[in-house]
């Protein structure tokens, strides 16, 4: 199996900034690469990092989307609430 690789020391521009606001993002991608620029800084982000595989969870293509080098595995997944306050519920209280 292999290790998880750290793209923060990586991040370049806006995906440096999100890391930098948002610091419990953790160890993960921000869902960024929406604009031309940030696709840019995505990618980049993602070549400097060096990893044999990129693990897709989001829900754009990014593999279509940034033509990368490196291979990209897409994942989906499926929310299913089992304990505690629902999802719609903490959504609303935000919300209004």
């Amino acid at each position: 199996m292999g290790e998880v690789i750290d793209p923060r020391p990586h991040a370049i521009g806006s995906i440096a900034r999100a890391y930098e606001a948002y610091p419990p993002i953790g160890a993960v991608l921000p869902a960024l690469g929406y604009s031309d620029d940030q696709r840019r800084e995505l990618k980049a982000t993602i070549e400097a990092a060096g990893a044999e595989v990129v693990i897709d969870a989001s829900p754009a293509d990014i593999d279509r989307l940034l033509d990368l080098e490196v291979p990209v595995a897409r994942v989906r997944y499926r929310f299913r609430q089992v304990a505690g306050t629902s999802l719609e519920q903490l959504v609303r209280r935000s919300l209004f």
